[in-house]
């Protein structure tokens, strides 16, 4: 609303707005929406607006602000979804292989064989590890805001607040991952607490989420993978659980 719709037409009175002012806002979305103004926004976000601006109109003509919604009278973009992209194993590896030059390979690992989102995988504290029966629990999630601050706060669904058995290879790669930190933490003379974040800076600041999913894509193009994008990895888990007979939606 504040970043596309209210710019585009916040200066019309509401009972002025009509079918043809929010076509022509759909069409100059479509050809130069963008930020950055490089270029269109999809037609999938396009639609996403329209639903938005659609119900706040339905809101005004409820309330007897208007007597007709204008957003009936448009045609908005069909929006098709992206191409699910299936990585393969070998594909992966190429990935990690670059990653290991960089901060992000342990959660790179991490995320591959987990299926966790990146919001949860970047909350996961040691504290959140069973050594002993190498089960992870997903207790909160990570969101930085505007302002630069993170704040952390519990999954929003049950579904999301579950139990992740890990692989012994992840299992290795999170301890060797740790002996790192410790090491890293003592020559800053802080020492690792329970409770620390598994994957953040030396200095236990967290990762900024948006510089992890710029360098995955970045890793991803390095290797001839141009379209794909980190939520993959989630992709690649659940093929590996299909291939195992186990359906993704069943794991807790």
């Amino acid at each position: 609303m504040k970043v596309h719709l209210v710019p585009a037409l916040g200066s019309l009175p509401v009972a002025s707005l009509r079918p043809e002012h929010i076509q022509h806002y759909y069409t100059e979305a479509l050809a130069s929406g963008r930020r950055d103004g490089k270029s269109g926004l999809s037609g999938l976000t396009v639609r996403k607006h329209h639903m938005v601006l659609h119900k706040a109109l339905g809101f005004g003509l409820k309330h007897g602000m208007l007597t007709r919604n204008p957003c009936d009278g448009v045609d908005p973009p069909r929006g098709r979804s992206k191409k699910l992209t299936i990585l393969e194993p070998d594909e992966l590896q190429l990935i990690l292989n670059v990653a290991k030059e960089t901060p992000y390979y342990a959660l790179f690992f991490t995320l591959a064989y987990t299926g966790m989102r990146r919001a949860e995988a970047m909350a996961i504290r040691w504290a959140d590890i069973d050594w002993d029966t190498s089960i992870l629990s997903v207790r909160q999630t990570v969101q930085q805001l505007r302002n630069g601050e993170y704040i952390f706060k519990e999954p929003k669904t049950e579904h999301s607040r579950r139990s992740i058995a890990l692989s012994p290879s992840l299992v290795i790669e999170l301890w060797e991952h740790r002996i790192k930190q410790e090491h890293a933490r003592s020559l800053l003379g802080k020492p690792l607490e329970p409770r620390n974040l598994v994957f953040s800076h030396p200095d236990g600041r967290p990762f900024r989420p948006n510089t992890v999913t710029r360098a995955f894509k970045t890793i991803a193009e390095s290797v001839g993978l141009k379209s794909l994008r980190l939520h993959d990895l989630r992709h690649f888990h659940a093929t590996v659980l299909l291939q195992q007979n186990v359906h993704p939606s069943i794991v807790k």
